[in-house]
């Protein structure tokens, strides 16, 4: 059940985006320029900052998970510190790299390694996975139905395909994307859910009942290359909370700038400073991630990913009728 239910959310996200582009071919690129434009179209002005906030609310929603994902893991390998250490030292970090990387392209290096980085450990824990298959540690018992773990999964597939907020700055983005775009989201949607099912499949083989939300938590604890995999993991995390975040301070700083503030800079650090010391604290006091990530798949991601983009494509229709019947 689980593997079909991939599968449709990696369906209904392409249906999806290839609203939005339709509407981007409609309208033209003039008008449409970013998601939020989406909106702009369904309800005017106000659906723009509507659809505007309900998107950078995900995005930091998503950079609080990061912090809970990132603490569990450092949490489960150091159990005898206490973990508002973690919490410190982790602000002090990422302040640290907020201050210093100013734009998207500072971070595009960092990102080439943390990709690198989050597919050796993938590749890691397969190897792992399957020592657990051919050779089981504990006698293994497996469920083969829940409807309990339903909406939670749901909520958790919409968390993992909700990147189609990004279709139109891609669309727009792309030389030939009137016969590129379509093949490339479907290959790129067809590798991710393929390796979402593979690691599925050998996560509940190798451990079964032990099966736990976070997959690195499966790694053996003070084992020198499950340890290393981890901290490159976690490497891979941080550089994705920053990709996550900076749109939300770029944007400040335009509005900043288009103000004229006086003594910008210091509103640009302490605003910085300030949005990423509380979500490192919002992640500690969240708890649960797979609770956490469930909540925001299914309210926020349900939203960005399928209601909206249907509301676009319906008021476009809407749209095109409208002028149909006043030509004839």
């Amino acid at each position: 059940m689980g593997l079909l239910m991939l599968m449709v959310s990696a369906g209904m996200t392409f249906i999806c985006s290839w609203f939005m582009t339709e509407g981007v071919k409609y309208y033209g690129s003039s008008e449409i320029k970013t998601y939020s434009d989406c909106g702009k179209k369904i309800y005017g002005s106000l659906g723009q900052v509507v659809v505007f906030a309900i998107f950078y609310v995900n995005q930091y929603c998503t950079c609080v998970s990061y912090v809970i994902f990132f603490l569990s893991i450092l949490h489960e390998h150091f159990e005898d510190v206490e973990p508002y250490y973690f919490v410190i030292s982790l602000i002090a970090v990422m302040v640290t790299l907020v201050l210093s990387l100013r734009s998207m392209r500072d971070i595009s290096f960092l990102q080439s390694i943390a990709l690198v980085s989050q597919v050796m450990a993938l590749v890691t824990m397969m190897g792992y996975s399957l020592n657990y298959i051919q050779d089981p540690p504990f006698e293994k018992s497996y469920t083969s139905f829940d409807f309990n773990g339903l909406p939670r999964f749901f909520g958790v597939c919409t968390f993992a395909f909700e990147g189609n907020a990004l279709s139109v700055d891609i669309y727009r983005s792309m030389e030939n994307k009137r016969t590129d775009f379509n093949m490339s989201l479907a290959t790129g949607l067809s590798i991710t859910t393929f390796i979402f099912q593979v690691m599925g499949i050998l996560l509940f083989n190798a451990y079964a009942q032990y099966t736990r939300p976070v997959v690195l938590n499966h790694l053996p604890v003070h084992d020198n290359l499950a340890d290393t995999i981890k901290f490159l993991y976690l490497f891979g995390i941080m550089v994705g909370f920053l990709l996550q975040i900076m749109p939300i301070f770029l944007h400040f700083e335009r509005r900043v700038n288009q103000n004229g503030w006086s003594h910008p800079t210091i509103y640009i650090y302490s605003f910085r400073a300030i949005v990423t010391m509380l979500a490192c604290v919002a992640g500690f006091y969240a708890g649960n991630f797979a609770t956490f990530l469930n909540l925001q798949g299914a309210v926020l991601g349900v939203l960005i990913s399928y209601i909206l983009p249907s509301l676009f494509f319906l008021s476009m229709l809407n749209d095109m009728s409208a002028k149909r019947d006043t030509r004839q």
